[in-house]
C-alpha cells in the first residue's frame, strides 16, 4: 500500500514490491521544476520562472503570454534522497533504496499481522475463500483468476444492474465478509461457451495484466478476479453513477451540467495509457464512467500493449465501435495511438454540442436520425466543428483541438500529449489529471520496465 498521506490510490494494493516502488516514485517521490527550453535553465518555481522571461527574454516572450509559457514549460523531476526518518518508527534513513528496503519490513509485518487465521495451516489458507478477497495483495498476477468449484459461495450479493456489452454484464454487487464487508464493487462477467473457456481465460487475463498495471485518477482500478463454472468476474472500482453516454442525456434535458475540465480529465487519462505502451481501442462514451464529479476510463477488455517501435497494427481489428472509429479502423488500414485520438474526438464533439445544447446533422437528439459513423464524412464533421456558435467562451477553443483531432488522415492528428498541453494553456485541465497524467509521463520510459511478458 502507498505510504504516502492523501494519496488518491490509498485504497489500492500491489501485488509486487516493484509495482508498490514504482507508485511511490512516479506519483510522489517527484518535484515540479521549470525548464526555459531556449537556455536549458531550470528553475524551482513559477515565479522565479516568469522573472527570468523577463530578465533574460524580454524581447521574445511578452507580458501577455508569460502565464501560457509557464504552464507549457512546467514538468517534474525525480526526488534522489530519501525522507529522513521512517514515518513509522522513527529510525534514520540514508538514502531511497534504505527506506524502501525498511518500509517493506514494516508492510510485511503489518500484513501478517492482519492476515486472518495466519497460525493456521498453509493448506486451509488454501482452500478458504475469505482470503482471495480480505488478502489481495497476497495474489500474484494471473492467480488472481483462482477456481472455484460448482458449490463454493462467492460473497458478494446483488446490488444492481450497471449494464452489458458485446461480452459482458456488469453488477454492482456488495462484498459480504472480511474487512472489506459492506464495499461495493462493480464486477463485470463474462459468459464463456465451454468449448471456447480456455481461449476466452486467457483474453481476459491479459485485460487483468494491462489493468493491474495502471494507476490514474481518470482510470478504473481492478482488485480482483474469479472463475467459477462459465462464468470469469472481474471485480473493479468504482462502481459509476452514469457513463458518459447516459450522462450527456442528462445534459440536453437539463439534469446536469458538464464541466469544461472534463476535457483535460479524458486526455490525461488517454495520453496516461500511450506513455504506458497501451492502445485502448474502443474509446466511446458508454466506455466512460461519471462518478461524483469525476470522468473515469474502463472497459480494456480490447485493448492491446505495444512496443514503441511497432506501435502500428494492421488487418481487421479484433473488435471496434463503428461509430466512434476512425476511417483506417474501417478500412483495415493501418492503425495506432491516433485511432484512440479520433475516438476521443468524437466524444469531445458530443460534449461540445451537450455544452451549447446545438443541434447539428451529427448531433441530434432523436437518435434515428444520427449519422451511423463519424468517419464516414470526417470534412463535414470538421465544419460541423469549427462553425459551432453557442460555445461558451472558455470552451471555445476546444473546437479548434477537436477538429485537429478527426482528421481524416492520422498523421495529421495530435498525439493525446498535445491535445493536454494545448488544453493547459487555457486552463482546462483539473489538479486532479495534473497530479497523475503529468507525473507518470515522465515516467512513461521507466514504466516499460514493468511490462508484463
Amino acid at each position: 500500500m502507498c505510504t504516502f498521506g492523501g494519496c488518491s490510490q490509498s485504497y489500492r494494493t500491489y501485488s509486487s514490491r516493484d509495482d508498490w516502488q514504482h507508485h511511490e516514485d512516479s506519483v510522489h517521490r517527484i518535484t515540479a521544476v521549470w525548464v526555459c527550453h531556449d537556455c536549458n535553465e531550470t528553475l524551482s518555481s513559477a515565479d522565479s520562472f516568469q522573472t527570468h522571461l523577463r530578465s533574460t527574454h524580454q524581447s521574445l516572450f511578452p507580458e501577455k503570454h508569460l502565464l501560457a509559457i509557464t504552464k507549457m514549460c512546467r514538468t517534474v523531476r525525480a526526488d534522489e534522497g530519501p525522507r529522513q526518518h521512517c514515518i513509522l518508527c522513527g529510525a534514520n534513513l540514508t538514502t531511497k533504496q534504505d527506506e524502501y528496503d525498511h518500509l517493506a519490513t514494516h508492510l510485511i509485518d503489518l500484513a501478517l499481522l492482519v492476515f486472518p487465521g495466519a497460525d493456521q495451516p498453509a493448506n486451509d489458507l488454501d482452500d478458504s475463500i475469505s482470503e482471495v478477497f480480505e488478502q489481495p495483495r497476497t495474489i500474484e498476477g494471473l492467480e488472481w483468476f483462482r477456481e472455484f468449484s460448482n458449490d463454493d459461495v462467492i460473497p458478494f450479493e446483488y446490488v444492481r444492474n450497471l449494464g452489458h456489452g458485446a461480452f459482458a454484464q456488469v453488477e454492482a454487487r456488495r462484498c459480504t465478509i472480511g474487512p472489506t464487508a459492506g464495499t461495493i464493487y462493480a464486477c463485470k462477467t463474462f459468459l464463456i461457451a465451454q468449448r471456447n473457456r480456455g481461449a476466452m481465460k486467457q483474453q481476459i487475463q491479459a485485460e487483468v495484466t494491462i489493468l493491474r498495471r495502471l494507476q490514474h485518477v481518470h482510470i478504473i482500478s481492478i482488485v480482483g478476479a474469479y472463475v467459477q463454472r462459465r462464468r470469469i468476474v472481474l471485480i473493479q472500482l468504482p462502481v459509476f453513477d452514469f457513463n458518459l453516454e447516459q450522462f450527456l442525456e442528462l445534459v440536453w434535458d437539463d439534469e446536469a451540467t458538464l464541466r469544461g475540465k472534463w476535457f483535460g480529465c479524458l486526455v490525461s487519462a488517454l495520453a496516461y495509457l500511450h506513455a504506458m505502451r497501451i492502445r485502448h481501442k474502443d474509446v466511446k462514451p458508454s466506455n466512460i464512467g461519471v462518478k461524483n464529479g469525476s470522468v473515469i476510463m474502463s472497459d480494456f477488455s480490447i485493448a492491446t500493449e505495444f512496443e514503441e517501435e511497432g506501435s502500428d497494427s494492421t488487418g481487421r481489428p479484433d473488435a471496434y465501435t463503428g461509430k466512434y472509429a476512425p476511417p483506417e479502423v474501417l478500412q483495415y488500414d493501418v492503425r495506432s495511438r491516433s485511432s484512440d485520438i479520433f475516438s476521443l474526438g468524437c466524444i469531445f464533439f458530443e460534449m461540445l454540442t451537450a455544452f451549447g445544447k446545438e443541434v447539428t446533422a451529427f448531433y441530434k437528439k432523436d437518435n434515428s436520425k444520427l449519422p451511423a459513423w463519424y468517419a464516414k464524412d470526417t470534412e463535414r464533421l470538421q465544419e460541423t466543428i469549427l462553425h459551432l456558435k453557442k460555445l461558451p467562451v472558455e470552451i471555445q477553443p476546444v473546437a479548434q483541438i477537436c477538429s485537429s483531432m478527426v482528421s481524416l488522415k492520422r498523421q495529421a492528428r495530435p498525439s493525446a500529449q498535445q491535445v493536454l498541453d494545448a488544453l493547459m494553456v487555457y486552463n482546462l485541465v483539473g489538479k486532479c489529471a495534473l497530479s497523475s497524467s503529468l507525473v507518470d509521463f515522465d515516467a512513461g520510459d521507466t514504466a516499460s520496465v514493468h511490462t508484463v511478458t
